[in-house]
């Protein structure tokens, strides 16, 4: 994405196009280009490669300054990105909700302080509105090459010349070593963070430091193909869900292959210059075209763009490009007192674009980011450790004589339970969990198998606690279950062998959970299911803010209704399996959808209530206003068993 004022190479202009071009279809949602996201690496690995070069030879030949290196960065890069941040901003204030908007300040900070990277990484939880919405997600790799180019040329200046090559080739090995480890467990990190990721632009250092000897060009000249074939197709054909993992090693040393073996018939080629066409305004079709789908995201509420409109964005992304190229070129070779006048314009337009936000957020203040805040019940230390006993955020009330049990669809009715509980609740729940014993789904790299094993641990811990509080009369229960009926989906089952991976099945997941129900019951507990809302597929809670508010919102659900058929539908195994717990099994229901459904259509509101703040998740006074002006709690006391 950055560039070098070397020697024009078409070959690595053509690396640049297509590695452009893989993002911008990744991002357009074809799926012949179900691993696009892989040309960052190649961007990765080519700017390594650039600047590395331009350092080392200006540092050999005594002509290196800080100043003027990172002057010449400024004036690449920056004038295109602060108008590209000056026009997201004003758009972003038109199309984004209260929530959103408050979460594009600390982007656009990020991308201005070039640590777009950690904002993003912090932003990133369970309850996050999703990255497809965010203007700015793609200043993470921006960000990410800026924190590079802060550290290689302090340490190839401070560092012997004689060292330059071991420790680079050190350095690599320890952040692909750090970032194989991290991606299992940690995966947002290994993603986000520069330590992790820095192997990849280190691959592109490593190579401008080997002087490619003569005796090497046969090899690298059989080599170049397949890596060529590489760069090519891996990112059109990687399936694996892993990233950065394998497929991002093979493309960044097939990409350093290609650049070192500088072959004639490729270099000269006319798709290869072709290509580098597109390679020339590679940066700016990057910065212009992830904001145009992000809002499209957002004026569509998330659904699946239609062909028509992608193709769409794609053109408009390349008409919007060249203009923005004309940018980079104005200011690209910059010097004396116009270089001056430039820096100090770039610091003052700094000033401008992390304030403008900030400024704007405060006409931005109608109360939607509190009202449709992460629905973690009784607090936010209810998330993860409500089993604590001495807790006392997670209960209600001197002796709670109800026990909300469960994933977050537990969680989201915590708020409204307690303030129609007789004698207070008590909420035990994790985040992803459902409420099976021995039972837990395994979905990699979010849910690892050591989080499956934290979730069977936690549940054992809940039905414990249940069994320790004789207060404890009622036992409400609540899943969307969905993870472990799918019979794609992995799962990790206990058995006296120890832990062992499955495939999920209906069957198996009614056993364990009625294994739970036995052992409540045995501890002279009753039991009650609390059924999953109504839910379409799409973000409830932003389609109710952008209706009331004025947003420009399009596409199917415009409504901001969900109608019963296609709630049906979408969800089938899930509402397959609660039928069958009604049918088969002694364990009352209580089905959500009898309140909230008639005629074919769900509500999603209540009189001035907005019940859901995301897809299917409650909002807290969604919760309230459902308990409140329902029968729920009564029927919860009379009709447990």
């Amino acid at each position: 994405m950055s560039d070098s004022n070397t020697v024009m190479r078409h070959d690595i202009q053509a690396l640049r196009g297509i590695a452009v071009l893989v993002v911008l279809f990744f991002h357009a949602g074809f799926s012949s280009f179900s691993a696009g996201y892989l040309g960052v690496d190649i961007f990765f690995v080519i700017s390594g490669y650039l600047i590395t070069g331009m350092i080392a030879k200006g540092l050999r030949e005594g002509s290196f300054t800080f100043r003027s290196f990172y002057a010449r960065r400024a004036r690449r890069l920056l004038p295109a990105a602060y108008v590209l941040l000056l026009v997201t901003i004003f758009a972003s204030f038109f199309l984004l909700t209260e929530e959103q908007f408050a979460a594009f300040r600390e982007q656009v900070l990020g991308s201005v302080t070039f640590t777009a990277n950690l904002f993003l990484w912090k932003q990133s939880n369970y309850f996050d509105a999703g990255s497809d919405f965010k203007p700015l997600l793609h200043m993470w790799s921006l960000s990410i090459e800026e924190q590079f180019y802060l550290l290689i040329p302090f340490a190839l200046f401070i560092l012997p010349r004689k060292f330059w090559l071991p420790l680079l080739v050190i350095a690599v090995g320890v952040s692909l070593a750090l970032c194989l480890y991290f991606v299992g467990s940690k995966p947002t990190g290994a993603f986000y963070l520069i330590v992790t990721r820095a192997w990849e632009m280190g691959i592109g250092s490593i190579g401008a430091m080997v002087a490619v000897r003569s005796s090497w060009r046969p090899v690298l000249n059989v080599l170049v193909w397949p890596a060529l074939a590489v760069v090519l197709f891996v990112p059109a054909f990687w399936t694996s869900s892993v990233h950065p993992g394998l497929g991002a090693v093979l493309v960044c040393v097939a990409t350093i292959l290609v650049i070192l073996s500088q072959h004639e018939k490729i270099n000269g080629a006319l798709p290869t210059k072709a290509l580098g066409k597109v390679g020339d305004i590679s940066y700016s079709l990057y910065l212009v075209h992830w904001p145009l789908f992000a809002f499209a995201h957002n004026v569509y509420l998330g659904e699946e763009l239609s062909l028509p409109v992608r193709l769409s964005l794609l053109l408009l992304s390349f008409a919007l490009a060249l203009p923005l190229y004309r940018v980079e070129e104005m200011f690209r070779h910059a010097k004396g007192e116009r270089l001056t006048r430039l820096i100090k314009t770039l610091l003052v337009a700094s000033v401008v674009i992390i304030a403008l936000p900030f400024l704007l957020g405060t006409l931005r203040q109608e109360g939607y980011e509190k009202r449709l805040e992460k629905n973690v019940g009784l607090g936010d230390g209810c998330y993860e450790i409500g089993i604590d006993a001495f807790n006392k955020t997670c209960l209600t009330g001197d002796a709670p004589d109800v026990m909300l049990w469960g994933d977050s669809f537990a969680m989201h009715l915590g708020a409204g339970m307690a303030a129609e509980a007789k004698n207070g609740i008590v909420q035990t729940t994790l985040a992803s969990c459902g409420p099976f014993v021995g039972l837990a789904h395994y979905t990699p790299p979010n849910n690892p198998p050591e989080w499956s094993k934290k979730c069977i641990a936690f549940n054992d811990k809940a039905l414990q606690y249940a069994k320790d509080n004789p207060a404890i009369k009622i036992v409400v229960i609540s899943s969307p279950f969905y993870r472990y009926l799918d019979t794609e989906q992995t799962g990790i089952l206990r058995t006296g062998d120890g832990f062992n991976d499955i495939k999920m099945q209906e069957d198996i997941a009614l056993t364990h959970f009625m294994e739970g129900v036995e052992k409540l019951r045995a501890a002279g507990k009753k039991v009650v299911l609390f059924g999953p809302p109504p839910s379409s597929g799409y973000n409830i809670g932003m389609c109710l803010e952008r209706k009331q508010t004025g947003l420009l919102t399009l596409g199917m659900h415009a409504d901001c209704t969900v109608s019963v058929k296609e709630w049906k539908k979408n969800k089938s195994i899930v509402y397959s399996f609660v039928e069958r717990i009604k049918t088969e099994t002694d364990v009352p229901v209580i089905d959500p959808s009898a309140y909230l459904c008639e005629s074919g259509t769900c509500k999603t509101e209540w009189n001035d209530a907005i019940l859901y703040r995301d897809e299917a998740h409650l909002s807290v006074e969604g919760a309230k206003a459902i308990f409140k002006n329902t029968d729920v709690m009564k029927r919860i006391y009379t009709e447990a068993q």
